[in-house]
């Protein structure tokens, strides 16, 4: 008798890594500390990584990086606007006398607000697609896009 049966091997890639990194990036708007954990094994998981894991790791290692930055711009913009503010109130002010504000949002300001929203989309954004695919077990589709 012949043994007719055919043996298949299947890989099961693990995405436990790249799903509990993406519940960190979302913790990390309550507790910052977490998306920097969250980053380092982003960053640690890429070397023995299979190719869905690695396009997830990809994939947010990029979304802490370029978020970083533009947190780091918009924060930049909005102590800049504070420093020029200070160092004019402590310019312009004789004794006793009160320093005014001009009314209304400065329209610096208005430029850093709206970076920091638009970073906190464009993270929830990212991550929230990200958690659907890697639940899906599929690989990121773009994971070197700066988009969604």
């Amino acid at each position: 008798m012949t043994d007719t049966t055919a043996h298949v091997t299947v890989t099961v890639e693990i995405l436990t890594v790249p799903t509990i990194v993406y519940v960190l990036y979302g913790l990390g708007f309550f507790f910052a500390p977490l998306a920097l954990v969250g980053v380092i094994m982003a960053h640690t998981g890429m070397a023995n990584a299979g190719p869905i894991a690695l396009s997830h790791f990809s994939y947010q290692a990029r979304t802490f990086w370029f978020g970083l930055v533009t947190l780091i711009v918009a924060g930049m913009i909005g102590v800049s606007y504070l420093v020029v503010n200070f160092a004019a109130m402590m310019a312009e002010t004789p004794a006793g006398d009160e320093f005014l504000m001009p009314e209304g949002a400065p329209p610096v300001l208005i430029v850093s607000g709206a970076l920091f929203l638009w970073w906190i989309v464009w993270t929830l954004v990212r991550c929230i697609k990200g958690l659907v695919t890697v639940l899906a077990r599929k690989a990121m589709p773009k994971p070197t896009t700066l988009l969604w």
